[in-house]
């Protein structure tokens, strides 16, 4: 909880820097976020279901939902569009960072033109946004929550809804035969190759695809392939 807590006060402390609240603006954000962290209970987190009114209630309080409306009746017009262009450009800043981060992998593998790079950034610039227009309050909460505790990982390519026991990823193989189930980890692995390609087949050139398969892990001259975390 104290990650959470820690995560709101910076909100409070940038917006009371970056809109110039007064003391009163200032206790009315405050009073908000310790309402939103009263919505957050860890110890039930792990049993939740992943579609429950609990989980969405949760995200919506990481999120900040309602902010604007319990802020209208503290805050000036300009504030008010302030908050609104702050939370823009957060969402912005999302958006380039997980593109830079991607494209950054992609010219690891490839030696890319300037065009190339381009048109990657393009595409994967509009592929970030909509998976962050398309996060299930699941995976936000699983990220959030990972990031309060301090873990540092690449979360960028999984769904981190995964990881509660609700997630119907836990119950597509009953048998317990680890076979069936590398079978499954393997096959759904090929899918995020196959989707990664796929968005590259725009700006890459037959022989660059083949490399770039390649170095996912997707071979398709292998005869078997290891079963990886991402």
């Amino acid at each position: 909880m104290n990650g959470f807590r820690k995560q709101f006060d910076a909100r409070v402390a940038k917006m009371v820097d970056d809109l110039s609240l007064n003391a009163s603006q200032e206790k009315a954000m405050r009073a908000y976020y310790a309402e939103q962290l009263g919505k957050i209970d860890m110890e039930a987190l792990n049993d939740l279901e992943i579609d429950s009114p609990k989980m969405k209630e949760m995200a919506a309080a990481i999120r900040g939902d309602g902010l604007s409306d319990h802020m209208k009746a503290y805050l000036t017009t300009g504030q008010l569009e302030g908050m609104k262009a702050m939370q823009e450009r957060k969402r912005t800043s999302q958006i380039e960072s997980a593109a830079l981060k991607n494209l950054a992998k992609l010219q690891d593998t490839l030696d890319l033109t300037q065009e190339q790079r381009d048109a990657a950034y393009a595409v994967l610039a509009e592929d970030a946004e909509n998976k962050i227009a398309s996060r299930s309050d699941a995976d936000l909460v699983a990220r959030e929550v990972m990031r309060a505790q301090g873990i540092r990982m690449d979360m960028s390519d999984r769904d981190m809804s995964e990881m509660f026991k609700s997630h119907p990823i836990h119950a597509a193989d009953t048998s317990g035969d680890p076979q069936s189930m590398s079978l499954r980890v393997n096959a759904q692995r090929q899918q995020k190759i196959d989707r990664k390609v796929q968005l590259m087949s725009s700006v890459l050139t037959e022989a660059q695809l083949t490399r770039y398969r390649k170095s996912l892990g997707g071979d398709p001259n292998s005869a078997s392939m290891t079963i990886e975390t991402e």
